[in-house]
């Protein structure tokens, strides 16, 4: 089984926005009245904040208040890479919108539509839709203050242009236009929305300072309660793959405790099982929803994991995880190094992890 394909941002402060909403690291500092999280990956520095845009600096927010913010941000991650998709789709450049309309984001997330009773569809329920527009009004919230931030500058002709380190701020997204139909309560049922991403994600879209990354459909379609561990190491192994696409997405080592820290947890040290069982649980639906190509231990001992104290060896043993074949030959149609292999020899099908499993059975 072979997982659709996503085209989403990638740049390090967007994998550290994913993470700040997946884990909750919002919070009250001294120096904003809003919630803030710290984003520091790759070579990334600043921070997000939760600050509504008709709200200013001098709005009292109640601790209630913040904490309800703080407390919704998290299931936001889906929208935001479903919006990324879209307009990376539709769009011709960084100052270009993209229209969506609510059913399309709605079926992104892999929801039925209701039915009647002879079968045929008819749309998705009011509460689905309330679901998705509050969703969407939370992203708008998404202040960015990124206090170093590498931004390509413009080549010149016969040259590529050099990063360069600049503070920037804005929006992760902003949503210029709503539109639908006007209700008997004088509100509007919003159908379709006008949107563009902010500047602090619109330098890396386009141009030599282009950073994207593939992402399986699947992230979105994991329940956001029941399979949250799968959600996140969907996300963590696709931003790892692109890190990775200038050397070849093979099958990559991966600590046990570094996979516990992307499904955003901790060892259960009183009951060490249950973590392991809920790991190796994730990891097989990854597998089996094509989201990873497969995934086996490197030199783990089940015997050592009978002996007193064996989570502290287990978290430090490395997990192997292969990169799907379709990543692989995508990614190899990006790579422009000398060294490429002709496009023939670069499809056919190379596992080695497949190979190790073959051998170890």
């Amino acid at each position: 089984k072979q997982a659709s394909l996503l085209t989403v941002m990638s740049p390090s402060h967007y994998q550290a926005l994913r993470e700040a909403l997946a884990q909750n690291t919002f919070k009250q500092v001294e120096d904003s009245p809003w919630p803030t999280a710290s984003l520091s990956k790759g070579k990334a520095r600043g921070q997000a904040q939760l600050r509504p845009p008709h709200w200013d600096a001098n709005t009292f927010i109640s601790p209630q208040e913040q904490q309800n913010w703080s407390q919704m941000m998290w299931r936001q991650r889906d929208v935001l890479d479903a919006l990324s998709a879209i307009w990376l789709n539709l769009a011709r450049s960084p100052q270009e919108d993209a229209i969506t309309d609510i059913d399309s984001l709605l079926a992104m997330r892999n929801l039925k539509p209701k039915r009647n009773g002879d079968g045929r569809g008819v749309g998705y329920r009011p509460e689905q839709r309330a679901d998705i527009l509050q969703a969407l009004s939370h992203i708008q919230n998404l202040w960015l203050n990124m206090t170093e931030l590498e931004v390509y500058s413009t080549p010149t002709p016969g040259r590529r242009g050099k990063p360069t380190k600049q503070v920037v701020q804005s929006r992760a997204f902003v949503i210029t236009d709503r539109m639908g139909q006007l209700r008997f309560d004088g509100c509007i049922d919003v159908q379709r929305i006008v949107f563009r991403p902010g500047n602090v994600f619109g330098h890396y879209l386009f141009g030599p300072g282009r950073q994207t990354a593939l992402l399986s459909a699947q992230a979105l379609h994991y329940d956001p309660y029941r399979q949250d561990w799968e959600k996140r190491l969907t996300r963590y192994f696709s931003w790892q793959w692109k890190c990775q696409a200038s050397s070849g997405c093979e099958a990559s080592a991966y600590r046990a405790r570094t996979l516990l820290e992307a499904a955003g947890t901790e060892a259960n040290l009183i009951r060490p099982g249950r973590t392991r069982e809920r790991l190796e649980k994730a990891l097989d639906a990854l597998q089996q929803d094509g989201v990873i190509a497969g995934w086996q231990y490197d030199n783990w001992d089940e015997q050592a994991g009978k002996q007193h104290g064996w989570i502290e060896h287990w978290l430090k043993t490395n997990i192997l995880v292969e990169c799907p074949e379709a990543v692989k030959v995508r990614y190899r149609s990006l790579d422009r190094s000398p060294g490429l292999l002709p496009l023939a020899v670069a499809q056919q099908p190379s596992s080695i992890l497949a190979q190790r499993l073959r051998t170890t059975r």
